[in-house]
């Protein structure tokens, strides 16, 4: 659901669950899996600017995306977590 600070926003996702119809949001799950390990969560990316973030369209995203991606790889290779 979006943020209450967003009254538009919230009034059609209310709408749309209303009506039983899709649902969507500017938010966003990042993780990684493997057969062996399973999943592990990276990262929750909230609104309004999840979708930004995992286009990486600015040097600060690429740096996390980045930096996530290091961790899911080595989380699929041996099943460690490193922060």
């Amino acid at each position: 659901m979006p943020p209450e600070s967003d009254s538009q926003a919230t009034a059609k996702w209310t709408l749309a669950w209303r009506r039983r119809t899709r649902k969507t949001s500017d938010a966003a799950l990042i993780y990684a899996y493997d057969q062996w390990h399973g999943y592990l969560l990276l990262y929750f990316a909230v609104e309004p600017t999840a979708h930004a973030l995992i286009e990486m369209r600015d040097a600060d995203s690429r740096d996390l995306m980045n930096l996530l991606a290091d961790i899911a790889e080595t989380f699929i290779h041996d099943g460690s977590v490193i922060v």
